[in-house]
Parts: C-alpha cells; structure tokens; sequence
C-alpha cells in the first residue's frame, strides 16, 4: 500500500496535510472526505489570505504549463504553484520592482 507521501509526491503536492478520518467507505464517506476538505481549504485560505477564483481555461493553462516546466525540472510543479508566481511577477511589474 501506497504510503501518503507516495501518492503526494505522484501528484505533484508540495505538502501532504493529514486528515483523521474513519476509513471510508461507501457515498456517505466520499461525503464526509469532501466536506472535511472544504473546510480545510476555507480555513486555509482564511490564514493565508483570500483565495482567487480562476476560470476552468486559467487552470486548464497553468495545467499545461505545469505539465511543461516539471518535464525541464527535477520536480513536478503544481498549477497553483504557476499561479502564485505569475501574480507575484504582475504584481512586481505593475509596482516598478
């Protein structure tokens, strides 16, 4: 059995956040997964500031470019990882940095 910081590092995570949770099993647990998910990305994003909503076409985008830059790379980048920089970059730019 895959350990979590296998699966985390075949999907490209830059950290794996444990979850205790009863195993799952059946619709009711996916349920339950989801919602502990939910409030682990609200809570997150409440501690690290606003969260940005992109169109699926951005994320789409930043999949592709992901995909590219961790074939160049010695390790997979993640899309968000893309999008952060990329809005630090404009930042940079529009504040003469």
């Amino acid at each position: 059995m895959l350990s979590s910081e296998d699966i985390g590092a075949t999907l490209g995570a830059t950290r794996v956040i444990p979850l205790s949770l009863p195993k799952l099993s059946g619709p009711l647990g996916w349920m339950q997964l989801a919602h502990t998910i939910q409030q682990l990305q609200q809570s997150r994003a409440s501690e690290h500031g606003e969260a940005i909503v992109l169109p699926p076409d951005a994320w789409n985008r930043l999949n592709e470019a992901a995909k590219t830059m961790s074939a160049q790379v010695s390790r997979p980048v993640a899309p968000a990882e893309l999008a952060i920089a990329f809005v630090m970059q404009g930042l940079d730019n529009a504040c003469g940095r």
